[in-house]
């Protein structure tokens, strides 16, 4: 058989579950047809001393900023990810009206981590629907790409501001259908939403689809089922303490209503919590008896977020008196850690953190005996 390109000698990883191997990749018109001691190529590539292994499939990303501008999804690629999907959680970069894009902005800064000059430097904005933005991507990409059409975003556009204060009205939930229609007609990967407490918005508040009742999400999720293609992604109230009976209840009736898989997140083992990996490992059997297509993303390495005072993090939102904070410019906030007073109400609010998702975000803390300093120029003796 003759290739046009063997990637010789390198160590296979193909997940299928055998275990690594020293082989020979041969590829034909564009895909993978043998492995194993190969010659007769056009091209070969020397994999001596390298893995090879298919690309990844990264499927929680929130790269759909980004890619606008940047379309390698750097640095991702650079670990082998090939493929990624973003749009998670209910955010997605449309549709978004122009006089809405700074609060979109400020949304993904705050909720993600992303840096704002980074976005609104990059950002083209060259788009106002989801099938315009798709059309933007299809332009310059450089990895594959799926992305979900946001719940956020959604409400944005139809209810402006007051999308992040109230409960939608009939005629708005039926605007958002239609939307959601017209995304999932243009190329949408589905549909996605979040009721997570840990998810407020860069005023504080909750973020928009967590003003929505269920009976909203669950119509919108409808619409996007009506082609019989794509999936919902859906984050829970009760995802972070591992999905309550209410909960999975509904993650069922989602997938019963929108006749398409769902996945979701937060659930996973947990050290220390190994008894409730089992316990949701039974309910996603049952669930798939049940005739519900559920699964559950898990993590393969330690939520690990690096902050400083320049850029700030959410990871501290649980915390009273971190959002006040984190509402100053930099020189203001190295003023207010002086102050002895506001440093012990912080120190309190480390000791309580907010259980009440009417207060803000009930994020659980880290652990701080897991939160290290990497570099203090002026304080060399705190660093590790």
């Amino acid at each position: 058989m003759t290739f046009d390109t063997i990637i010789k000698g390198g160590t296979v990883v193909d997940g299928s579950g055998l275990p690594m191997r020293r082989a020979d990749v041969g590829i034909r018109d564009g895909l993978v047809t043998d492995i194993g001691r190969l010659s007769g190529a056009r091209r070969t590539i020397d994999a001596d001393g390298l893995v090879v292994m298919p690309g990844i499939v990264d499927v929680h990303t929130h790269y759909d900023p980004q890619l606008s501008f940047e379309p390698f999804a750097t640095s991702s690629c650079y670990h082998g990810v090939t493929s990624v999907v973003a749009g998670n959680c209910g955010y997605s970069i449309a549709p978004c009206r122009p006089e809405d894009r700074e609060w979109v902005t400020a949304l993904f800064a705050k909720v993600e981590g992303m840096t704002p000059s980074v976005l609104r430097s990059g950002l083209p904005w060259d788009w106002e629907s989801f099938p315009s933005f798709l059309d933007v991507l299809d332009r310059r990409l450089g990895v594959n790409a799926a992305v979900y059409v946001g719940h956020s975003a959604l409400r944005r556009f139809v209810m402006g501001d007051a999308a992040s204060e109230r409960a939608a009205t009939a005629d708005e939930v039926e605007h958002m259908r239609r939307l959601v229609r017209e995304a999932m007609a243009a190329g949408a990967a589905g549909f996605s939403s979040s009721q997570a407490p840990t998810h407020t918005d860069q005023l504080g508040r909750p973020v928009p689809s967590r003003r929505a009742a269920f009976d909203e999400v669950l119509a919108l999720a409808e619409a996007a089922g009506e082609g019989g293609a794509g999936s919902i992604a859906f984050l829970a109230e009760t995802a972070v303490q591992g999905y309550d009976a209410r909960d999975r209840e509904r993650l069922v009736e989602l997938a019963h209503r929108s006749g398409l898989p769902v996945v979701v997140q937060g659930m996973g083992f947990r050290p220390g919590a190994r008894e409730r990996w089992e316990d949701q490992t039974r309910f996603l059997a049952a669930a798939r008896e049940r005739g519900a297509a559920i699964y559950s993303m898990l993590r393969t390495q330690p939520f690990m977020r690096p902050f400083n005072w320049r850029r700030s993090t959410s990871l501290f939102d649980g915390v009273f008196h971190w959002r006040d904070l984190s509402a100053l410019s930099v020189a203001e906030r190295l003023a207010r850690m002086r102050d002895r007073d506001f440093r012990e109400k912080l120190r309190w609010g480390l000791d309580h953190p907010n259980t009440d998702p009417k207060q803000g975000s009930t994020l659980p803390m880290p652990a701080l005996d897991r939160v290290f300093v990497d570099r203090s120029d002026a304080h060399p003796d705190a660093v590790g």
